[in-house]
């Protein structure tokens, strides 16, 4: 009888310890590696979103700089081409000026002439 008994409580025993297993699995003493996992998996995930982030900040550096790059050149350009049409008014005037000079020196020497 003692040795039915034994084997009864043995095999509850047994039945807890499987039962005991599976409610591990699902919260129970296992629950620590899950959550290890889980907080590997946000820190990766974390990793990898901030070297996206850098690589996009290193690609948005070269277009920035590009772009700056390319203004610059165009405003150089520009400026230029400002001192080019400036030193053609200049030289305009001047050629009137001249003309105006020469007209009104012809005319005072008329002048002088019909005297």
């Amino acid at each position: 009888m003692g040795a039915t008994i034994r084997e009864e409580a043995m095999q509850s025993l047994g039945k807890r310890k499987k039962i005991d297993q599976v409610d591990g699995d699902a919260g129970g003493a296992n629950n620590g590696g899950t959550l290890a996992k889980m907080m590997k998996m946000m820190h990766d995930d974390y990793n990898a979103d901030l070297e996206f982030r850098k690589y996009q900040y290193e690609i948005d550096q070269e277009e920035r700089e590009a772009v700056r790059s390319r203004e610059y050149e165009e405003r150089r350009i520009e400026r230029e081409l400002q001192a080019e049409q400036l030193r053609c008014d200049r030289e305009r005037h001047a050629t009137q000026l001249r003309m105006y000079l020469e007209m009104m020196m012809n005319m005072i020497t008329s002048m002088n002439k019909s005297k």
